[in-house]
Formats: C-alpha cells, sequence, structure tokens
C-alpha cells in the first residue's frame, strides 16, 4: 500500500480487503486505538458506568437467558444483546458486564463508521468515525442505555457496505458478510430492522443509477434485495401479527415531539457544525463515484434517505440518529473529493494553497465543535438518565439480602421520571411493579404494572385501595425513590401504614406486611 493511501490529496490504489472490509494491519491498530480512546472517555465519567435508565432492563432481560426468573412482566426483545449480556454475566461481576456490552455497543458503532468510510483514505474514516463517537445525539443514546440500537445500527452498516461491495467487486466473502451482518441486524434491534429493509433497495437503487450497469448487473442486485428483504419482511409481518395478538404497540415519539423540536434536539449540541455536515451530506447527493469509493457513497445515501424518510412519517427522533451517521459518511465523501480537487491543481499556486487550509480549518472546526458540544452534552445527558449510583446500588444489595427470591416488589419513578423498578429487577434480582409513564412502554402487562404503581404513589390511591392493590397483586415491599417525583408520598397518611425497614437518603423501602 502506498504512502497516497493515507494523504489528504493523493489517489489510493484499489483496495484488497481482509475479513470483508479491514484492508491492513495499521487499520486494526488505528481502530484499536480508536476503541480504546472512547472506553477510556466512558470510564472516565463519575459514578458506575453505564447508570441509565434502561441498563437495569436489560440485566433483567439477560438474567432470563441464564434461568433466572426476576421480571414480572411478560416481554420480548431481540436477543443479540441480552444474550451478549447474559455471557458476560457468567463471567464477571453485573455492572461490570453491563459496562462491558455497553462499549461494545458502542465501539461497534465508531468501528463501523470508520469501515464505511475507509475507501475515502484512513484520515477521512479516522475523522468520521471520531465524529460518530463524539456526536451528542449519538452520546446520549449510549447515556440511557440504548445499546442494542448502537449496536443494530452498526451491524446495519455494515452489512449494507458488504452488500455494495459485493455488487461492486463480485466477492462471495462481501456478500456473505453482509447477509451475516444483516442476520445480526434482525437479532439485535426492530427499529433498525425495519429500517435496514427500506436501507438495502435504497442502496441498490443508488448502486445501479450511478454506475453502468448491466443486465447481469441488474440481476445480481435483484437476488440481493431478495436475499434480504423475503427473510426481513416474513420476520416483520410475524412480529406484527405476534405483537397485535398481544397488545404491544411500538413506541413511536410517545410524547408528541414536533418534528422541528426533534431536529433541535440532534444538533443543539453543536448546531453550525452540525448545520455543515448536514449542508455537505446534501451535496454528496449531486457527486458520482466508481470503484471501492461507491460503497462509502452509497451506504452514507442509503441510511441517510432511510433514516430521515422513518423521522419524516413518525416524528420518532430516533429516525434523525441514523440519518446523522449516513450525514457523516456522505460528508466525509464531500471533503474527500473537495481535497483530491485540490490536490490536481499546481501546489504552488496561491489561490490552491489557501483553498487547501480553508478546507483544513473548516474540518478541524466542524470536529472540534462536534467534540465538544457532543461532551457537554454527554455530560447532561449522564445527569438527566442516572438512575443507578453506587448509594441506590447498596440499597439494592440490602433489598437482595433482605427479601425472599420469590418476593415482589412496587417501585415509585426514579429522577426525571426514569425507572428505577428496571434496576431492582435487573440488579436486585426481585420481579417489579414499575413505575413509570406508560406512554413509554410497549408490553401491556407492563403497562398494567406501571398504572398499578403510578396509581399508588401519585396519591390517588386512599390508604385501603392502596393495601388491596397491593394483597391483590401479592406485592411484598415498596420501594420509594426520593429523587422522583413522588417522593412526597412517603410524608403522607398511606405511607405511615407500612413499616419503613431500610430508609437512606436515595432510596426507602416499606414492607408490605411487617407481621
Amino acid at each position: 500500500m502506498t504512502s497516497g493511501d493515507d494523504s489528504l490529496t493523493g489517489n489510493m490504489p484499489a483496495l484488497k480487503p481482509r475479513l470483508g472490509f479491514v484492508t491492513s494491519l495499521s487499520d486494526l491498530l488505528v481502530l484499536l486505538l480508536l476503541t480504546a480512546g472512547f472506553v477510556l472517555l466512558h470510564t472516565m465519567m463519575p459514578g458506575p458506568i453505564p447508570s441509565g435508565s434502561d441498563g437495569g432492563n436489560w440485566l433483567a432481560v439477560a438474567r432470563g437467558y441464564l434461568g433466572e426468573s426476576v421480571m414480572s412482566a411478560d416481554v420480548g426483545y431481540p436477543p443479540a444483546f441480552p444474550l451478549l449480556l447474559s455471557l458476560l454475566l457468567l463471567v464477571a461481576p453485573p455492572i461490570t458486564a453491563l459496562v462491558i456490552s455497553a462499549l461494545i455497543g458502542k465501539s461497534l458503532l465508531v468501528i463501523a463508521v470508520f469501515v464505511c468510510c475507509r475507501p475515502l483514505g484512513r484520515p477521512y474514516a479516522l475523522a468520521a468515525a471520531a465524529c460518530a463517537g463524539v456526536a451528542g445525539a449519538q452520546l446520549e443514546a449510549f447515556a440511557w442505555g440504548g445499546y442494542p440500537q448502537l449496536m443494530g445500527t452498526a451491524f446495519g452498516l455494515l452489512s449494507v457496505f458488504n452488500a455494495i461491495r459485493w455488487l461492486e467487486q463480485r466477492e462471495r466473502r462481501s456478500l456473505a458478510f453482509a447477509l451475516g451482518l444483516g442476520i445480526l441486524t434482525f437479532a439485535t434491534h426492530e427499529l433498525v430492522s425495519g429500517l435496514i429493509l427500506l436501507a438495502v433497495p435504497v442502496a441498490i437503487l443508488h448502486w445501479l443509477l450511478s454506475s453502468v450497469a448491466s443486465r447481469a448487473d441488474w440481476l445480481r442486485a435483484i437476488i440481493l434485495a431478495c436475499a434480504f428483504l423475503v427473510p426481513g419482511g416474513i420476520q416483520v409481518v410475524l412480529s406484527m401479527v405476534a405483537n397485535a395478538d398481544s397488545g404491544v404497540v411500538a413506541v413511536l415519539n410517545p410524547y408528541g415531539v414536533s418534528r422541528l423540536e426533534s431536529i433541535g434536539q440532534i444538533t443543539r449540541d453543536a448546531a453550525l457544525p452540525w448545520i455543515l455536515v448536514g449542508a455537505l451530506g446534501i451535496a454528496a447527493f449531486a457527486l458520482r463515484e466508481s470503484g471501492h469509493r461507491v460503497a462509502s457513497l452509497t451506504v452514507g445515501s442509503s441510511w441517510s434517505v432511510a433514516g430521515l424518510a422513518f423521522f419524516l412519517v413518525t416524528a420518532e427522533s430516533r429516525g434523525l440518529l441514523l440519518t446523522q451517521v449516513g450525514a457523516i459518511i456522505l460528508a466525509s465523501v464531500v471533503v474527500r473529493r473537495m481535497f483530491e480537487r485540490i490536490g490536481r491543481r499546481q501546489t504552488d499556486q496561491p489561490g490552491s494553497r489557501i483553498a487547501f487550509r480553508f478546507g483544513v480549518i473548516l474540518v478541524i472546526s466542524m470536529l472540534s465543535g462536534i467534540s465538544a458540544g457532543g461532551l457537554v452534552a454527554y455530560s447532561a445527558a449522564i445527569s438527566w438518565y442516572g438512575v443507578a449510583n453506587q448509594e441506590v446500588l447498596r440499597s439494592l444489595d440490602w433489598l437482595h439480602a433482605n427479601s425472599k427470591p420469590d418476593d415482589v416488589v412496587i417501585a415509585s419513578a426514579g429522577p426525571n421520571g426514569n425507572p428505577t423498578g428496571w434496576w431492582i429487577e435487573g440488579y436486585g434480582e426481585r420481579r417489579t411493579y414499575t413505575g413509570v409513564d406508560v406512554r413509554s412502554l410497549s408490553f401491556p402487562e407492563e403497562r398494567a404494572q406501571a398504572e398499578t404503581a403510578n396509581l399508588i404513589f401519585t396519591g390517588e390511591a386512599s390508604g385501603a385501595e392502596t393495601r388491596s392493590l397491593l394483597e391483590a397483586h401479592g406485592l411484598d415491599y415498596l420501594v420509594v425513590d426520593r429523587r422522583g417525583p413522588n417522593s412526597g408520598w412517603l410524608s403522607g397518611n398511606v405511607a405511615s401504614g407500612f413499616q419503613r425497614v431500610y430508609d437512606s437518603p436515595t432510596i426507602v423501602v416499606l414492607e408490605v406486611d411487617s407481621n
């Protein structure tokens, strides 16, 4: 591999991928260093990591794979992430296992962006991966516990990337990677599974229209589309039928946030840099690429279109997370083309030198703004979504040690309405009725239990009604989070009818039957 491969303006030789997408051992080293940097970034944050609202839920689901019945409601999630976490639970304590699995999910997204931009050159791939890694919206998903979403996005990006490489270079290895990663996408996150069914045909159509496609190319493209869409479509239909029978509902934009507000939430951490990234991404649709770089343009276009289409229909901000990743890849394509054209000019011309310096300053400014804004947003997101801390974990250790395995707990909502009960199930290993806004729940049994908890802790039920509800559902302990919106329940008359068996500045545990 020549030195031009790593320059800003040099021409690249044709890539000969190893492992389906990595081109050299030096790429592996860069990926390891990049991943290590993000692991260090996350582990430097205060408190147990991760402490977000969904972390306890993933622990609870993973324990189910180990034969431990700790969930009070009947729920079902794609198996890939819980299965990974359950394997880690066999060799590591709960928080350590959750930390490792969460960092794997986040690191895979960074690696996927690097791989998708690698045909542009290593500097561009590194910059794009760093941009995706520190993007405030992506870090927010990490902070609340959207680890399967990040992991599924990574699998989906790599699946489409390898599919296009197969169309372009006809390597069976790329096809195997594409289909295998597609299966992993379906097994990791339902939202991303649905979007890849749109992203794949968009990517294929984009490739056919941007290249000189023969009749054989069209035939191979149709075969590839069927290889993704037929099993994926069957899975989606079966899921819809099963969910309709059980009353499961899709949670999309549950709080009715407007599209303009969603865009603001995604870009508020660094508005001007993201406007520039978006503008560059839009400009990429006017480009035509050939050879090894077409995969970068195509995967960026397909994920941007898929995410944007989903967002326009549902106003669900998670669609913008995918659009944001696609825009980063497309912006990298445009920046690569810009430096390439500058390099074709005479380097001793003043205009060329000025354009080159302006381009470098523009890229550094965008990365600096996104990095600074993303890290500030990440710190705020950790505070907002944070449920578990050392004191909470000590409280759950006490509850685990002083209750029986078949005891059932009812818990009030935690800070900012986040579900403390999920952590009682996943970390404390006790089945729990979790108080939380029912609009954020998909599964009917979860919603019913949350309504019971909300009825009790909002004070709408009298003392007699509360005790009747507790006895009817076989509940043994009440857990109140002082940081939550229902902490005032502790000073009411209903709470005085139960004995406090554990009292800390954060968590209070009351026993239903103290006899």
